[in-house]
């Protein structure tokens, strides 16, 4: 009954990044904000929408299109944004995964978590 709402904060909070599938390298200063334990990706999801977590990153393994497709709708649905690895929105109904990440977030540490990829891949 109660509609989700994403967080406000435009730094991330302590333990607020969840990463799946995704390791980041220590000199991206977010050390402190990710999230130490395992969770199901859906919980995470979930947990971004209801302002617990300020933002995830899952690297592409072994989702498919379905596995994203209502993460997207709550999370969006919930005031958040969500990208790939670039920025550039999600799309579906593609015959492979376009994309190797999956970035959801409050929208205000949305750039940050892209860094973070950015950072951890060594692309500049």
């Amino acid at each position: 009954g109660t509609r989700l709402k994403a967080s406000h904060a435009s730094e991330p909070r302590p333990e607020s990044i969840y990463l799946r599938h995704f390791a980041a390298t220590d000199s991206s200063g977010l050390a402190a904000a990710v999230y130490p334990r395992w969770m199901d990706s859906w919980c995470a999801f979930l947990s971004v929408g209801r302002a617990e977590f300020d933002g995830l990153v899952l690297k592409i393994v072994n989702h498919r299109e379905w596995d994203l497709a209502a993460p997207w709708v709550v999370i969006t649905e919930s005031g958040g944004t969500i990208s790939d690895e670039f920025g550039h929105p999600i799309t579906f109904n593609n015959p492979t995964m376009p994309y190797r990440y999956f970035v959801a977030s409050n929208g205000k540490i949305h750039g940050q978590l892209l860094e973070l990829i950015r950072l951890s891949e060594g692309n500049s």
